[in-house]
């Protein structure tokens, strides 16, 4: 069986290592989420066939980034062989950014940095980042960021970012929210090689 019919059956995909690279635990005011744990989680992974998730806590993209980044790694290091984690970084701390890497970056299973400039009510481009770029650009670090169209955080913004900051792998979630943002998202990964 193709992996094609395996999910148009909705059964695991087998023959195919999947790694789930933007995933959020918690509770998020703005939607409903039936049961978002982590042992909900997991089981959803094993009916899809999903070896591992990289996650971000939603608490940490609304409320703390600190008690998000606290909750994710508890996660990880009680499901290692599920979970994957990323740092998140709120720029509205830009004196407490590199301290938070330094707590996280380099520990087990954590994979990179998540930032939510929509959530944290910050322009991709503010100066408030800076410390982040400057770190995760020394370090080689992976930043996954949400990204939406026409908005503060829409994938065309990514471009000088992605030009001076060459080390920094940029990966931009939800390729920018619908067909212009799908657009700008591939455009901006053709001519870069930092970005995806």
């Amino acid at each position: 069986m193709t992996i094609k019919e395996q999910a148009e059956l909705g059964l695991p995909l087998e023959g195919i290592e999947i790694i789930d690279a933007h995933a959020h635990l918690g509770l998020l005011s703005k939607f409903y989420l039936n049961e978002p744990t982590a042992e909900v989680m997991i089981k959803e992974m094993k009916r899809l066939g999903i070896k591992r998730t990289t996650i971000s806590p939603h608490i940490g993209l609304t409320y703390s980034a600190f008690a998000g980044n606290q909750q994710m790694r508890e996660t990880i290091e009680q499901y290692p062989s599920w979970f994957l984690g990323y740092i998140t970084i709120n720029p509205h701390h830009p004196d407490k950014i590199t301290q938070e890497l330094d707590t996280y970056w380099g520990k087990k299973g954590i994979v990179g940095v998540k930032i939510h400039p929509t959530g944290h009510n910050c322009h991709i481009q503010d100066t408030k980042y800076h410390p982040l770029w400057e770190y995760a650009n020394q370090k080689g670090m992976l930043i996954l960021s949400h990204t939406w169209y026409g908005t503060i955080c829409t994938p065309r913004l990514f471009a000088p970012l992605a030009e001076k900051y060459k080390n920094i792998i940029f990966l931009l979630g939800h390729m920018g929210g619908f067909y212009q943002g799908i657009r700008e998202a591939v455009e901006v990964a053709r001519k870069y090689d930092n970005i995806y």
